[in-house]
């Protein structure tokens, strides 16, 4: 947790900007943990985003990204990034919001 511009605490470490400790991969990968664990805390609170308070397995999708994106299927790298981040919604979904009826 940021707790002053210059000073961030976590898991009984206390960081400050300055200290050799600041720059090493510890701290990045505390930021890096603290960062997701807001962000999956949020997904929580949106439509689907049940279940989702401990992060979400996302692996598969990616290796499906990188194995179409060898194959050149540039198209599908897009489709399948566009459904992963939530932003295609459904016929239902869009009605649900009233952006149309179904």
């Amino acid at each position: 947790m940021c707790v002053a511009p210059n000073r961030w605490k976590a898991d009984g470490v206390d960081w400050q900007l300055g200290d050799e400790s600041f720059e090493t991969p510890p701290f990045t990968e505390c930021v890096a943990t603290a960062v997701a664990e807001t962000i999956w805390r949020e997904a929580v609170k949106h439509l689907g985003g049940g279940g989702l308070e401990d992060g979400g397995d996302v692996s598969t999708l990616r290796k499906r990204i990188v194995w179409l994106r060898r194959k050149g299927e540039h198209r599908d790298v897009a489709l399948l990034q566009s459904i992963g981040s939530g932003v295609a919604w459904t016929e239902s979904r869009f009605a649900e919001v009233g952006f149309w009826s179904a």
